[in-house]
């Protein structure tokens, strides 16, 4: 039976996200009026579950994300691409593949989680 490795997350209570401070989002490619309540985070990988705050006309270029990044919109209207998404929205991408153009419409809410 393969070995279970501790999470360095560590065991996290039940959390209030309004408790949390905001912030930068701690990873490569995010502009300062972009932020984040981050939930949890692991401190030797860099992963991160937050709730990150997109205000409306926020814009992020084509490019791609640094890591398995999989995302749920909470709320907001927001263009990726051509594509309109809104409540509910669910994506997951792999590290460095291509990630279109984000435009927002409607300040957004979005479940974060960059992975690796």
């Amino acid at each position: 039976m393969p070995s279970v490795t501790s999470d360095p997350r560590g065991h996290r209570e039940l959390v209030h996200a309004h408790t949390v401070a905001s912030g930068p989002v701690p990873a490569s490619g995010w502009t300062a009026d972009a932020t984040v309540r981050v939930l949890s985070a692991n401190p030797l990988s860099g992963a991160f579950s937050g709730l990150l705050r997109l205000p409306k006309g926020f814009r992020r270029p084509a490019g791609w994300f640094d890591a398995d990044t999989e995302w749920l919109v909470l709320s907001g209207w927001l263009w990726v691409g051509r594509e309109l998404r809104s409540y509910g929205t669910y994506d997951w991408a792999p590290a460095s593949s291509g990630q279109e153009e984000l435009f927002v419409l409607e300040d957004a809410e979005i479940l974060f989680m960059p992975r690796t």
